[in-house]
């Protein structure tokens, strides 16, 4: 066995936990080689342009050509099967400057990922802005501001005075959830759904509970557990106002893409070996058989696997990327006026029509985020797969239309795809993840990302 060939660690996969664990153990020293078969950082968490799915013919017709990505190692399924129609092929743009996110998520802005980001200084790697915005579609067939602090409550006037209080009431046991009586009180709860947590012990009005599961938890499920609802709640309201009057950041040009990246240069800086675009013939518990018979060895072999999570729905979610044309400012700000490079709008069940009991979760990125270009919105839709999804999400994109405030508003093109929920799980679970597996390879967590110094640019 050479030693060329051997290795501490062989992680697959460059998804974020592997990029994370990756860094990790390249900063305590450990010899690392991170492999993926795909022809870029990310996997599940990275990204693709249109010159992924648009081939350009030699009598210059754009055609389209169906991306698959798809988990590192021996057998390892296809994680996307990504299928792209094009509705109006004249009006496309250039193929530059386009980026569309696999699954797009947002970082909390006081949680554990972004704590990391600081600490380790891997955030000069990375742009990062606010996401700002957030409503919802109502049952009432209303759009209504997601309730994100006190100030919004109290400066909400269609609420009452009683309301408010009883709003109030609800923020302040989330802030002291943690307490030893609200404990006691959870454990009769913790896996029965939200709404009826809700509805039983705080009696709030219906516009403002489908603001908080449909808004603050952004439930595709209509049956989140109270542990997860709250859990998602807490982060949200310990997050704002930790560097702004904002909850969540995103990275310009693809979050989990851009996140992903940043890791692994973190790890390559280290001294961690990178193989993009590389096809592994066998896996076994210590040795991986590159595509080409070669043989490597490793002390310890890091599969590519989705983050294990306990109540989730083995429904898969679709998600449909929109390539639209339009600024679209009503669909970042109320009042047109402070935009921002990102918003959320969330239809509840049945608001977008009395047969469709499913919610739509909608993420619209601007031109500021860096993934589209001028004139120009990229807008994700999820909603939970059945037998209507693309029909309701036809109707969910009809109606953003005609909030957009736009009169060009048009499509131009989409890409479907079937997520698990599972992929979903926010990043400080990525984080979480990556630190117990640290734990198993070096025997403990307390050198989890622990020097004397940290590299800076300078070091490089």
């Amino acid at each position: 066995m050479q030693d060329s060939n051997s290795f501490d660690v062989i992680l697959l996969g460059t998804n974020l936990v592997n990029s994370i664990l990756s860094s990790a153990c390249a900063w305590t020293n450990l010899k690392v080689l991170h492999i993926d078969e795909n022809p870029f950082y990310g996997e599940v968490d990275g990204s693709f342009g249109l010159r992924d799915v648009l081939n350009v013919s030699e009598t210059g017709d754009r055609e389209v050509e169906n991306l698959c990505v798809k988990r590192t190692g021996e057998d390892a399924p296809a994680l996307q099967d990504i299928k792209v129609e094009i509705l109006e092929k004249d009006m496309l743009p250039s193929l530059k400057g386009i980026t569309i996110e696999l699954i797009p998520k947002e970082m909390y802005a006081g949680g554990s990922l972004v704590e990391l980001l600081s600490k380790t200084k891997i955030y000069k790697y990375l742009l990062l802005k606010p996401q700002r915005s957030f409503r919802f579609y109502a049952s009432n067939k209303e759009w209504t501001k997601v309730p994100e602090s006190r100030a919004d409550i109290f400066n909400d006037k269609t609420l009452s005075l009683t309301h408010k209080r009883l709003i109030m009431r609800f923020m302040k046991y989330v802030s002291s959830i943690d307490d030893e009586q609200n404990q006691e009180q959870l454990k009769q709860w913790l896996s029965r759904p939200f709404h009826d947590f809700l509805k039983e012990n705080f009696e709030l009005p219906q516009s403002i509970q489908e603001g908080i599961v449909y808004g603050l938890c952004q439930a595709l499920d209509s049956k989140i557990s109270t542990q997860r609802a709250l859990e998602k709640i807490k982060k949200y309201f310990q997050s704002f106002a930790t560097y702004g009057d904002y909850s969540y950041l995103i990275a310009m040009y693809g979050t989990g893409s851009e996140l992903c990246q940043g890791f692994c240069r973190s790890s390559a800086v280290m001294g961690g070996t990178f193989m993009l675009a590389q096809k592994v013939n066998k896996v076994e518990a210590t040795s991986v058989e590159l595509g080409e018979g070669k043989k490597l060895w490793a002390k310890h072999i890091v599969p590519s696997q989705a983050i294990k999570m306990t109540n989730i729905s083995e429904t898969s979610v679709r998600q449909r990327c929109l390539l639209v044309r339009g600024k679209c400012p009503g669909l970042f700000h109320q009042n047109l006026f402070l935009l921002s490079e990102a918003s959320q709008l969330h239809f509840v069940p049945y608001s977008l029509g009395d047969k469709w009991p499913n919610s739509v979760q909608a993420r619209v990125l601007g031109v500021g985020a860096g993934s589209c270009p001028e004139g120009y919105t990229l807008w994700y839709l999820q909603t939970l797969e059945c037998e209507y999804s693309c029909e309701l999400l036809a109707s969910a994109t009809n109606k953003l239309i005609e909030l957009s405030h736009s009169e060009d508003t048009k499509p131009l093109m989409y890409a479907d795809m079937l997520i698990d929920q599972r992929d979903l799980a926010d990043y400080d679970i990525a984080v979480e993840t990556a630190k117990q597996l640290y734990g198993k390879i070096t025997g403990s967590t307390d050198s989890f990302f622990q020097r004397d110094t940290v590299l800076d640019d300078d070091d490089e």
